[in-house]
């Protein structure tokens, strides 16, 4: 899921903006802020003091194998009616009883099949079956309900309106909301192989679901829609969405004699915007399975439907919308990017909703690079500043630690520190392994279609690389904010052919000592540059390096590669003396180059003076580094003469102070 701060700049998944006026184009600018969904999340946990709870007493004992929704929606007054039946394998004891999660403001009517009765509280609906059933049995209950969903108004089950006043519905369950409309097992742990969703809404009303829409049964007083969804899915990615929608389709050829479904529900007024909006789905779709392969549910569809939210949810093979806008293409290739991750493999535990959505948030900026980003064509400069636009570690962990707050879950260190995550994997990897990791991750047959925890992105990861990953995922993960980096060095010897440069690297940060390779980068006197790597694992290392001429200035990171912070250091005891480091050639003819190193605030000058104490020449620098300076004397002197062959005296002085000399004097010879 997402939501958004500004146009340019993505927030999270789920954002909470009501639509408020009619108008089919929303006012969209680069400085225009959208509230976060988050917010509303928390604030609606808050109020109903609603936190995450754990499996029901004897859940982790059966499996969800498949539900059926049967849902009628009743309007003025708001209310449903439903009938569930869901088929469950007993595994590991024998068991006389069947805990589902429930809300309480639902009142169950009867169950049927194998309950023979049922107890309701604390959301948890216990079925008393109508005998014991042993491990490797499957259990099939129904339960008939009735009631108004969402009583805290949180929006799990919606009834709302429409700009044209016409009454709908829609839902959004994540993180644990499905059984605030339906019951279940609510766990992203425990995916049913297969669900049917059997809609009856009041005539000239569609019904938008996930899966192949199979039959549409107009009735005198009803319409009937029957989705069936043949893939597995977690609960929370079930979804509805009804009212007066204007419908449109598309296709989306994926080879030359193949295409699969795209298919759009707005609200009236909206289809042309919406068409505009959604015209490059086909190439979010090629992009992203150039990157992580397949669009996984290619059999059934990929959908959009507007909602009475601002933002998306990826609802599986039909992503809730609220802003229709060309300008938030980021929010479409950020649901739809969740197909892959979420939706075929889905986060076990919301402790590691990284897995969700630090991956959607990456896609993001692999569609940027793919396609361009504001002025910048495609390609990795448009990459690197779509990463830059979304580089954030605060004080929190990616790793959430306790799911009892709403609001950890879903801050936004989890999308842009997870984005960030990947980036760097990215570069320690090297594309070829990193991309290949990818694919084999999310179409592994041990959890495609599955939930999945870190280290099975781990193990994957590693077995392309061939690389000990632990220590990478534990720092990125379990500790908060990210590596200072307070970097000084130091020409420390030069010749003509070589220039010796001492590098040290100390780590500022009062966290863990992170242990990452970094890119050192030189840029030379001639012109060039030069980028070494080394391995950065203490508090404080220090490198030697031999370079082919000498550095003017050094970057760490020159490309951002790294989630980080840094900081060239001076040296502690900064010398007050102007230090001639070369002149070469000597003897010369021609040009001599001369290098001062020179720490202080001023730039320097040198005087050459002959052996009967006349100046000669006065040399101002050609070029400069931190506290290098470079001359250059062609043996002439301030009228432009040539000069006599002989030695000369080569004096430091300071530009404010010419008559003092301020380092040691050296010795030159010049040859006509």
């Amino acid at each position: 899921m997402k939501v958004y701060i500004r146009q340019s700049m993505l927030l999270i998944t789920f954002i909470i903006l009501q639509w408020a006026n009619a108008q089919p184009y929303l006012p969209v600018g680069p400085e225009k802020a959208l509230l976060e969904h988050k917010e509303g999340i928390i604030k609606a946990f808050q109020k109903n003091g609603q936190g995450l709870q754990p499996l029901a007493k004897g859940q982790a004992n059966f499996d969800a194998l498949y539900y059926k929704l049967q849902l009628e929606i009743h309007y003025d007054p708001n209310y449903i009616r439903g009938k569930v039946t869901g088929r469950f394998l007993v595994l590991n004891v024998a068991t006389d009883t069947l805990r589902l999660d429930f809300d309480d403001a639902l009142t169950v009517k009867d169950v049927q099949d194998a309950a023979a009765s049922f107890q309701h509280n604390d959301q948890t609906l216990t079925l008393i079956l109508k005998r014991t059933y042993q491990p490797g049995e499957i259990i099939e209950v129904t339960v008939v309900y009735s009631g108004l969903p969402d009583r805290g108004g949180f929006g799990y089950f919606k009834f709302g309106y429409m700009p044209d006043d016409s009454p709908h519905v829609w839902t959004l369950s994540e993180p644990y909301g499905a059984k605030f409309w339906w019951p279940c097992k609510d766990t992203p742990t425990d995916k049913p192989d297969s669900v049917d969703i059997i809609v009856s809404v009041p005539p000239g009303q569609l019904v938008a679901s996930n899966g192949v829409l199979k039959e549409v049964l107009h009735l005198d007083s009803v319409s009937v829609f029957t989705w069936q969804e043949r893939y597995p899915i977690a609960t929370y990615l079930v979804s509805l969405a009804a009212g007066n929608y204007e419908h449109f389709q598309e296709y989306y050829h994926y080879a030359p004699a193949d295409s699969m479904l795209l298919d759009y529900y707005v609200y009236p007024g909206y289809m042309d915007i919406a068409k505009d909006a959604f015209k490059d789905m086909a190439d979010y779709l090629d992009a992203l399975s150039y990157y992580f392969g397949p669009y996984p549910f290619l059999d059934e569809k990929y959908g959009q439907v507007q909602f009475g939210w601002g933002g998306g949810m990826e609802h599986q093979t039909m992503t809730s919308i609220g802003v229709i806008h060309p300008n938030y293409w980021n929010l479409y290739v950020h649901e739809l990017g969740h197909q892959w991750f979420g939706d075929a493999v889905t986060c076990a535990s919301w402790q590691e909703i990284w897995l969700n959505e630090g991956f959607a948030t990456y896609s993001e900026a692999l569609y940027a690079q793919w396609a361009g980003y504001g002025s910048r064509p495609p390609g990795m400069e448009a990459y690197h500043a779509y990463m830059g636009a979304i580089r954030y570690a605060g004080e929190r962990t990616v790793f959430v630690e306790d799911t009892t707050y709403v609001s950890d879950i879903f801050h936004k260190v989890v999308y842009y520190k997870g984005a960030w995550i990947l980036h760097m994997l990215r570069h320690i990897m090297g594309d070829e392994n990193f991309f290949t990791a990818l694919r084999q991750y999310v179409s592994d047959p041990r959890w495609v279609y599955g939930s999945v925890r870190t280290s099975d992105f781990q193990s994957v990861c590693e077995d392309i690389s061939g690389y000990d990953l632990s220590a990478f995922f534990d720092q990125w993960l379990y500790y908060p904010y990210y590596p200072v980096y307070q970097f000084e060095w130091n020409v420390e010897n030069t010749t003509v052919e070589q220039a010796e440069v001492t590098f040290n690297i100390t780590q500022k940060q009062e966290t863990t000592v992170y242990q990452m390779p970094l890119d050192i980068t030189f840029y030379l006197l001639n012109g060039s540059d030069t980028t070494l790597v080394v391995q950065n694992y203490l508090r404080e290392q220090t490198y030697t390096f031999y370079l082919k001429d000498i550095p003017l200035t050094a970057k760490l990171d020159k490309d951002e590669w790294i989630l980080k912070q840094t900081e060239e250091k001076l040296p502690d005891n900064i010398p007050q003396a102007i230090k001639i480091r070369l002149y070469y050639p000597n003897p010369f003819n021609g040009k001599q180059t001369i290098i001062t190193e020179n720490w202080s605030n001023q730039r320097s000058k040198l005087q050459i003076y002959d052996l009967l104490g006349r100046l000669v020449r006065e040399l101002t620098p050609v070029t400069h580094s931190r506290n290098l300076e470079f001359f250059k004397w062609d043996g002439r002197n301030e009228r432009g003469e040539n000069t006599a062959s002989g030695i000369y005296i080569v004096r430091p002085i300071l530009e404010t102070s010419p008559d003092k000399q301020v380092g040691k004097s050296v010795k030159v010879v010049y040859l006509r």
